[in-house]
């Protein structure tokens, strides 16, 4: 049925699931790409991005933040715009900075004015203390030929020292 799910194991030996989380509905694809992030919730544990690039009937794909707290408590939703499988690719960013961590999320089959699926990536801050009612969009990055597919991947990583002192972070895409 192609709902899909996102399972989340311990690291530890022998490996032990957390637990899960299945797709809704038939096509969701949840699970479709997804990211571990620092503990943006502050309950101790870590949280998790996972994507759903086919989560409405009208093509809107759904990137969701969950606390791995073990209730897999719902922290925050982003959604795309409709045909552009926002969500196909997800990055986190462990920025340590006053304003919070970052999701990059791709949405390569986005179109740039007449170029088709171009693509596109978004950089989002996390919900934090200082965007407590959710996120901020920090960067938007557009394919410039037609069929680039930019965002097909993402990738995010530790910020360098000399970015946090500039409020700036790692990341790339493809």
């Amino acid at each position: 049925t192609d709902r899909g799910r996102m399972e989340v194991f311990s690291g530890a030996s022998p490996y032990v699931s957390y637990g899960s989380v299945l797709g809704s509905f038939a096509a969701v694809h949840l699970g479709h790409a997804c990211a571990v992030l620092p503990d943006i919730s502050g309950d101790g544990a870590s949280d998790v991005a996972v994507s759903a690039p086919s989560y409405s009937a009208n093509g809107v794909g759904y990137v969701y933040l969950y606390s791995l707290a073990p209730s897999f408590t719902p922290l925050h939703s982003y959604f795309g715009q409709p045909g552009e499988a926002f969500g196909w690719s997800v990055g986190a960013i462990d920025a340590d900075a006053p304003s919070g961590d970052y999701v990059v999320i791709g949405a390569p089959l986005a179109d740039n004015g007449a170029l088709t699926d171009a693509g596109r990536v978004l950089v989002y801050t996390t919900p934090s203390s200082t965007f407590p009612s959710g996120a901020v969009l920090h960067a938007v990055h557009s394919g410039t030929q037609a069929k680039a597919s930019c965002g097909a991947s993402v990738a995010g990583g530790a910020a360098l020292a000399s970015a946090i002192a500039l409020g700036k972070a790692d990341y790339a895409f493809g």
